[in-house]
């Protein structure tokens, strides 16, 4: 009987737990929320935040907003460094980047599709730079 309970306390752990219950630092539980979304609404809270703070203080709300947008970035940009790094590799991984030869590909199927323009004439002067002399 004490066997059974050991294998059902395994079973009931969550994938990459350890014996003693706790979670590895590499396993975390976001909640199935993308990171794009985690991250926009933690400085859109920093933001509110700072801003609702100003506000209480009795400043102009203008300045109050203008001091809030600064302070919220530099706090992401400080604080929430691992967030935005993982936006930046979910952004990566989204769609794999284009390798020069299919770029000049593209590049070359876009000139063969544009119409051709009409030759210049000769006498129209387009394209050719008159001297001082002439």
């Amino acid at each position: 009987m004490r066997a059974e309970s050991v294998q059902t306390r395994r079973a009931a752990r969550p994938v990459g737990a350890s014996a003693s219950g706790g979670l590895p630092a590499a396993v975390s539980y976001t909640g199935g929320m993308p990171a794009w979304l985690r991250y926009a609404l933690i400085r859109v809270g920093v933001f509110a935040l700072v801003f609702a703070v100003l506000l209480l203080l009795g400043f102009h709300y203008l300045w109050a907003g203008l001091i809030a947008a600064v302070v919220g970035f530099c706090v992401g940009f400080i604080f929430f460094r691992g967030q935005r790094d993982e936006v930046a590799t979910q952004l990566a991984n989204r769609k794999p980047r284009r390798t020069t030869d299919e770029s000049v590909e593209d590049a070359e199927d876009a000139d063969d599709r544009v119409a051709p323009s009409a030759p210049a004439s000769e006498g129209d002067g387009r394209g050719q730079r008159q001297t001082e002399g002439e």
